[in-house]
């Protein structure tokens, strides 16, 4: 008898982590397909459509990283550059050295006109990666269309 009810408790024991453990995998395929349709849509540059996505991911999974990178990206290509930011910082209190994060940020911010922030950003992704061109390439852009002689990092800091 007894070896029938500690067969019956194990069994009330399995039973919510078998459902817990399906639930997490359902929701890792939901993801991973609404990773997929955000792809579409970006890729057709419906980027409305590609945000209402990434916000449905992040319903899920607040702290996905793929799709803060990613909403970071389009949020930048349709010039909302603050909202931007707050998802690059979002990653960045995650993983302090994305790479792509800081990229994203380093954007943001100099279309904002934050370019001693920008240039700062752009250093630590190079320092992360430094053979990067792309990250090279836009720190110097950057440094092309500014007076760094009369700037101080007084005068920006926004983080």
């Amino acid at each position: 008898m007894k070896i029938y009810t500690i067969g019956k408790i194990f069994v009330i024991l399995l039973i919510p982590l078998i459902l817990l453990n399906t639930n997490t995998f359902a929701d890792e395929n939901t993801i991973e397909e609404l990773h997929k349709e955000s792809a579409v849509f970006v890729s057709q540059s419906q980027f409305n459509e590609a945000i209402g996505v990434f916000d449905q991911i992040l319903e899920i999974d607040p702290n996905n990283v793929k799709a803060l990178i990613n909403r970071s990206a389009v949020l930048i290509e349709i010039g909302q550059n603050e909202k931007a930011l707050y998802d690059t910082n979002r990653i960045l209190t995650i993983d302090p050295n994305n790479v792509k994060a800081l990229s994203n940020k380093g954007i943001a911010l100099a279309n904002i006109g934050y370019s001693y922030d920008a240039i700062t950003t752009f250093e630590k992704a190079i320092e992360l990666d430094p053979t990067n061109q792309k990250l090279i390439n836009a720190r110097n852009f950057i440094f092309s269309f500014i007076d760094l002689s009369v700037l101080s990092e007084e005068d920006e800091r926004i983080y």
